[in-house]
C-alpha cells in the first residue's frame, strides 16, 4: 500500500433504470442542457408538487455520473434526504452516499452524494461537478454563500415549485418552468383542485419578510380559526384521509390536539418527530 489510500474501482452508473419521462420532463431536462451550452452556470427548475423534481434532479445527476463526474444533491431537512436516497435506490442509483451526522449510509468516497445543508454548514465541502439544490427558494446561507464564490465552479440547478423569494435572480440566470399546475391537471398528472370557501384568516397588520408572512405571524393568527378547521372538514372531508398543513410546531400541535378531542384521530408529524416515529406514522397512514 506503501501509505497510500486503496481506492475502489469507480461505480458503473449506466445499468440505472429510469421511468420514460414525460414530454414536459424531457423538455425541461433538454432546456437545462440548453441553458448551460448558452453559458448559463446557475439555473432554476420550477415544477409545481406533483412535477417530478426529484425525478428530473436524479436524472441530471445520472447524465453526470456516467460520464465519470461527480454530484452532490441537497437537501435541507432528514425526511426529504431520506426520501431522495430512496428514490436514487428504485432508480438505480444505489451507489450514492449520504452526508449526515450519524447517517447509516455515510461514504464520503461515492461520486454521488445526498447533504444535509445543516452537515455542510460544519464540514469541508466534497469535490463535485454538479449541484443541485432542493426547495432552492429558502436561500440557507451555506450555499447561496458558496455559489457565489469562486470556489464553486461546479453546474448549479435549483429546484422549487415556488421560485418567488427575492433575490434569487441575482443567483440564477436562467429560469425553466418545466410545467405549470393547470398543464398538470390537463394532462392528468394532477387531479382537479376543488376550492371550498372556508373561514379566512385575518392577517391585517401581521409581520412580513421578504413579502410574505412570517411563520410566526401565519401560526399566531391561525390559532384563531383552528376550531373552524375542525369544523369545516368535519363538513367536507369526514371520514377521508386528510394531511393538514401548520404554520409552525406549536399551531400544528393544536391542530392535531382539537382534532383528537372532537373524536377524530389525528398524528402529529414535525421537525420533533424521531425517525421511529416518523415511520410508524407514515406506515399507518
Amino acid at each position: 500500500m506503501n501509505g497510500t489510500l486503496f481506492e475502489r474501482d469507480a461505480p458503473n452508473y449506466s445499468a440505472s433504470t429510469f421511468p420514460p419521462p414525460r414530454p414536459f420532463q424531457d423538455a425541461a431536462h433538454q432546456a437545462l442542457r440548453d441553458g448551460l451550452k448558452a453559458g448559463h452556470r446557475r439555473q432554476m427548475l420550477m415544477a409545481p408538487t406533483g412535477g417530478g423534481k426529484t425525478y428530473l434532479a436524479l436524472r441530471i445527476a445520472h447524465e453526470a455520473l456516467v460520464k465519470g463526474r461527480r454530484a452532490l444533491f441537497i437537501a435541507d431537512r432528514r425526511t426529504l434526504i431520506d426520501q431522495t436516497s430512496a428514490t436514487a435506490d428504485r432508480y438505480g442509483l444505489s451507489a450514492h452516499g449520504v452526508l449526515m451526522s450519524q447517517h447509516w449510509r455515510n461514504d464520503p468516497s461515492m461520486p454521488f452524494q445526498i447533504a444535509s445543508a445543516q452537515t455542510l454548514a460544519r464540514r469541508a465541502w466534497p469535490r463535485f461537478d454538479v449541484l443541485i439544490i432542493d426547495e432552492a427558494h429558502t436561500q440557507l446561507s451555506v450555499w447561496v454563500d458558496y455559489i457565489a464564490s469562486e470556489a464553486c465552479t461546479a453546474a448549479v440547478i435549483g429546484l422549487s415549485a415556488t421560485p418567488f423569494s427575492p433575490g434569487l435572480g441575482k443567483l440564477f440566470t436562467n429560469l425553466v418552468n418545466a410545467a405549470t399546475m393547470h398543464e398538470l391537471t390537463e394532462s392528468g398528472v394532477l387531479v382537479p383542485m376543488r376550492v371550498m370557501s372556508c373561514t379566512k384568516v385575518n392577517m391585517e397588520g401581521a409581520a412580513t419578510s421578504g413579502g410574505e408572512w412570517t411563520d410566526g405571524a401565519a401560526g399566531e393568527r391561525g390559532m384563531e380559526i383552528v376550531g373552524d378547521v375542525v369544523t369545516e372538514w368535519q363538513k367536507y372531508a369526514e371520514n377521508r384521509k386528510t394531511i393538514v398543513f401548520g404554520s409552525t410546531i406549536a399551531h400544528c400541535t393544536e391542530l392535531c390536539k382539537q382534532f383528537n378531542e372532537s373524536g377524530v384521530l389525528a398524528q402529529l408529524f414535525t421537525s420533533e418527530t424521531t425517525d421511529d416515529e416518523r415511520k410508524q406514522i407514515l406506515a399507518e397512514y
